[in-house]
């Protein structure tokens, strides 16, 4: 499939998906929402990136992937989840979002997920805490002098006041364009999907993104994974 491809969500999750990632705590506390009859897609939910060593083995938690099943499917009967080729600058931004795309998967202090979906680039930042346990942890290489981590956190924060995002703009972009990088290792990189909660937007720096061999890219949104597979 090509990166140019949206995806529209099926309503539906495998139960055998090769999962990256799983958000314990997002997954918990919205699967209550759906048992409880109060299902709300405007329910805040921040960005898990609580440094935890533990990484979760999703193979042994088949309930926590049912109650997944279970969200996606009173999402997808809400229309609440947005294709991601569908956010744009200057629009209102959704609460979920699905996207496909080539990508990288680094995981270190967070589990970070950096894809690529036609002219907008992806950038998840989440616990490391629920990355699936046999993803070997490996170094982004990524430099503490500009902090992505903060960045992440500060755009998130500045985009919800309505503030401008120019001084995130490039350390998000530079993380961005590290982490995909790796995937050029291989000749093309892995695919991954899945549903994320929007945090930010903006404009990425685009001699960041050269750095990565990548061109024509005018959109950059982050946001913090509710669930990634591999495809």
């Amino acid at each position: 499939m090509a990166d140019h491809q949206e995806t529209h969500w099926s309503g539906s999750t495998p139960m055998h998906d090769l999962y990256s990632y799983i958000s314990e705590e997002k997954v918990t506390q919205l699967h209550a929402q759906v048992k409880n009859a109060r299902f709300d897609v405007s329910v805040a939910l921040g960005v898990d990136l609580k440094i935890v060593s533990a990484k979760a083995d999703l193979k042994e938690k088949p309930s926590q992937i049912s109650r997944l099943k279970e969200v996606l499917d009173s999402l997808d009967k809400k229309s609440s989840i947005v294709p991601l080729g569908e956010i744009s600058l200057g629009q209102p931004p959704p609460v979920f979002f699905e996207f496909s795309g080539t990508g990288s998967v680094c995981i270190d202090m967070c589990y970070w997920l950096a894809a690529k979906q036609g002219h907008t680039a992806l950038l998840l930042a989440g616990s490391p805490s629920n990355a699936a346990g046999n993803q070997v942890a490996k170094s982004s290489h990524l430099s503490p002098s500009l902090d992505p981590v903060g960045s992440f956190l500060d755009a998130a924060d500045k985009f919800n006041k309505g503030d401008s995002l120019d001084d995130a703009a490039n350390s998000l972009s530079y993380a961005w364009a590290t982490i995909f990088a790796d995937r050029r290792r291989g000749l093309q990189g892995p695919r991954y999907r899945g549903v994320a909660v929007f945090s930010a937007m903006c404009t990425p720096r685009v001699w960041q993104l050269e750095r990565a061999g990548i061109t024509g890219v005018d959109l950059l949104v982050v946001g913090s994974p509710l669930f990634v597979s591999q495809v």
